[in-house]
């Protein structure tokens, strides 16, 4: 057994997120060769997937797992422990590490801003065929765009990592084309650890969740946001009475949205803790709050604590105006490995949880993933499947005094369903060898067009209840997408994708049709 604890002081590079490693991490700790892991905090570093690696290969060698180990899952280990080998624990990382991505896109499928509603605004927009790019923006029409990156130790205790995008392309708005050429960072981080405790400090992307594409507060589509976060870099065992907890990671965040918001430069604090409480359970919770920024209602340091902590919130007298936008919930994650290496997994979070009204407050202030997957499955073991339900709340992401809601830069922070929505997500996967990955997305996905508001019967909110101010057609949504990825030779990876999308009643419009679709091409080179 490898342990998880980690007694270097030297900081590894985070994986940027999208990275294939981690559709090979979801498939090796599906077969059960993992028995330490957190699932629901990413990116990891070259690191904590060394340490993942070394750890499945040393249960790979143990008899229980001779025969429930398929043959494509065996592939995958071994080009994980080449690219991410134990030796970056034991002998220190390379001081200077470059990756290079180039990017070529052609879109056609204009996004949506979110309306406006009685009970809330957010300011985002809405383009399904763009999920999962980090908030990276395109033209519509053809985008080329290039990041390189690199990251350097500066010592034994602080890490440098940068990575700008250039982009460039014709974008068609209002009917008319208009070339455009921009550059943005998608990263750009001073980090610092001693033993397992890191503090990154500047922009970086996160996703918290256990969901595909991350989870309701922080997944792969959101932007990458500029903030001091202190985390744990691998997992390490609760001490005392609470060892029954397990195995824990915990990270937490101060950001900046930027000068886009209706507030300037308002601030989101956020924490999550999360504990493996045996081999195959993960539990973790998590609060989100949005407060600040220039002009915002204020409050004293105090209730900003308290703003933080539920059990306070309710337990305590505090500040009941709404100098806050706040979110609080859970994630867990049940992996059951002789099963064709399946795995349970769901998340809740609710905005503005209300105890008086457990019912509105699960439903309509609340948001669930619901989702299940198979790592093993066919000839080799080489397909794997996913299906995935997600439910958003009425208002969900909005605000009336924070009206920008969970965003930055018009791009949701969290789940791209957005406020109002239900969807359902079957991804079909096929390991060809260690070379080739084909990948099949296909979801459904109602957006609700209803405007909602709310009443009570008393300044003090008792009986707090939705009332449905005008009726609207749901927007409904129906995609197919494809993706081929070959690693040409070790450190350089080739994909083609392209996606169809079908909508009817678009932006809650009767009898609105559209039809959007998108074609690319990316590059990227690692060095092994």
């Amino acid at each position: 057994m490898v342990s998880a604890a980690i007694a270097q002081a030297q900081p590894s590079p985070s994986v940027p997120l999208g990275d294939p490693a981690y559709a090979q991490l979801d498939q090796v700790v599906g077969s059960g060769l993992v028995r330490t892991v957190i699932y629901g905090q990413r990116p990891y570093t070259r690191r904590e997937i060394a340490r993942i690696t070394a750890e499945a290969r040393a249960q790979l060698a143990l008899p229980a797992h001779a025969t429930r180990v398929s043959v494509a899952t065996r592939r995958t280990l071994e080009s994980l422990v080449r690219r991410f080998p134990v030796q970056d624990n034991a002998a220190g990382l390379r001081r200077f590490a470059p990756m290079a991505r180039t990017e070529l896109l052609l879109l056609d499928s204009p996004s949506r801003a979110i309306a406006p509603a009685p009970v809330g605004t957010v300011q985002a927009d809405v383009n399904p065929l763009l999920n999962a790019r980090g908030g990276r923006r395109y033209g519509q029409g053809p985008t080329l765009a290039f990041e390189g990156g690199a990251s350097a130790s500066l010592g034994q205790h602080v890490l440098v990592q940068l990575q700008p995008r250039v982009a460039g392309g014709v974008a068609t708005r209002g009917g008319r084309a208009a070339p455009f050429l921009g550059g943005a960072l998608q990263s750009a981080a001073l980090s610092a650890s001693r033993w397992n405790l890191r503090v990154d400090v500047g922009r970086q992307p996160l996703v918290w969740g256990q969901a595909l594409d991350g989870g309701l507060l922080l997944s792969a589509s959101g932007p990458p946001l500029d903030m001091i976060r202190v985390s744990t870099e691998a997992p390490w065992r609760a001490p005392w009475v609470f060892k029954w907890l397990g195995m824990l990671r915990g990270s937490a965040l101060l950001a900046d949205l930027g000068p886009r918001q209706n507030f300037p430069h308002a601030k989101l604090a956020a924490y999550k803790l999360s504990g493996q409480i045996t081999s195959y359970f993960e539990f973790s919770a998590s609060v989100m709050a949005q407060q600040g920024g220039r002009g915002a209602p204020t409050t004293d340091v105090w209730n900003r604590f308290i703003d933080l902590v539920p059990a306070l919130k309710y337990a305590l007298p505090d500040d009941d105006s709404q100098f806050s936008n706040k979110f609080a919930g859970w994630d867990m994650r049940f992996r059951i490995p002789p099963l064709h290496g399946a795995q349970l997994y769901m998340e809740s979070v609710f905005d503005d949880m209300d105890p008086r009204r457990w019912r509105s407050t699960w439903w309509e202030d609340g948001g669930h993933i619901v989702g299940a997957s198979l790592a093993q499955l066919g000839p080799e073991g080489a397909w794997g499947a996913v299906a995935e339900y997600h439910h958003t709340g009425l208002r969900y992401y909005q605000h009336t005094v924070f009206s920008s809601g969970l965003s930055s830069n018009r791009t949701l922070l969290g789940d791209p369903l957005g406020p109002q929505g239900d969807g359902g997500l079957l991804r079909i996967t096929r390991d060809a060898g260690t070379r080739t990955r084909v990948q099949l997305d296909l979801a459904l996905e109602r957006r609700g067009g209803d405007a909602w508001g709310t009443t009570a019967d008393n300044a003090n909110n008792d009986n707090f209840r939705f009332v449905l101010e005008r009726a609207r057609p749901a927007e409904w949504r129906q995609r197919a997408m494809v993706q081929w990825q070959r690693t040409v030779h070790p450190g350089t990876v080739l994909g083609v994708q392209a996606g169809m999308e079908r909508v009817r009643d678009a932006a809650s419009v009767p009898g609105a049709g559209q039809s959007n679709a998108m074609a690319g091409v990316t590059w990227m080179w690692v060095p092994q």
